[in-house]
């Protein structure tokens, strides 16, 4: 005989088991995943970089992995590189850049070497409004890989790292609009970039550079090789 609390259980198991069944349809219909809901918790402490990873890997090809804002002061750490290779949507809240540093949608990595954001062998990619900035004069804040095409970068603040921005090869019909490269942050989650934009790997072409900006870095646009 099953007793109430068996009954209670299986109601549990049933209703968790619709939850999750619920959340994988609404990602089907709307392709839209907030990274909270995988569990990145933007507080400058906890390592979000598997959170983060689980919403890109979750993704719908054309669906959005969004960046709500971070507290006051507070960024989403990442420890590991992330890398993205398929044509979705990664779109921030927006940031803004003041005398305590910067706010909003805000990434920084924690570790010394290593790319904050990557992407290669992708056609359709979009990354916007967001911040990135790695701690240490190493590794790039976006690493734009090879054999990337028909993408679009808007309205990205670069900061820290050896640096802002790196091209890779073989990378045609992009767009990059508003990208802010400055070592002009009061902000100790981020260092100074040793390079603004790296452009040296060579290979690309017709691409589309409109309202970029690079300050405060020891060398702005790096040519060499191109």
């Amino acid at each position: 005989m099953q007793t109430t609390a068996d009954q209670i259980n299986t109601n549990k198991t049933v209703s968790d088991a619709n939850a999750v069944q619920i959340a994988a349809n609404k990602v089907k219909l709307d392709g839209f995943i907030n990274v909270v809901s995988r569990g990145a918790t933007g507080d400058g402490v906890t390592d979000d970089t598997d959170a983060i990873n689980a919403a890109i890997a979750a993704c719908p090809i054309g669906g959005v992995v969004y960046f709500p804002p971070c507290a006051e002061d507070a960024f989403y750490r990442v420890t590991s590189a992330i890398a993205v290779t398929k044509a979705i949507r990664l779109s921030g809240s927006g940031y803004q850049v003041g005398e305590s540093g910067v706010q909003g949608a805000v990434l920084t990595q924690d570790t010394v070497g290593e790319d904050l954001l990557t992407c290669s062998d992708v056609d359709g990619l979009v990354i916007e409004h967001l911040a990135l900035g790695c701690v240490a004069r190493s590794g790039s804040a976006l690493a734009i890989g090879d054999d990337v095409t028909r993408s679009r970068f808007t309205n990205v603040f670069l900061a820290g790292g050896g640096t802002g921005l790196s091209l890779g090869t073989g990378n045609t019909l992009n767009t990059y609009e508003g990208i802010r490269v400055s070592a002009g942050v009061s902000d100790s989650s981020f260092g100074v970039p040793i390079i603004g934009f790296d452009l040296s790997a060579g290979g690309s072409s017709k691409n589309l550079w409109a309202d970029c900006e690079v300050s405060g870095c020891e060398t702005g646009i790096s040519l060499s090789g191109s």
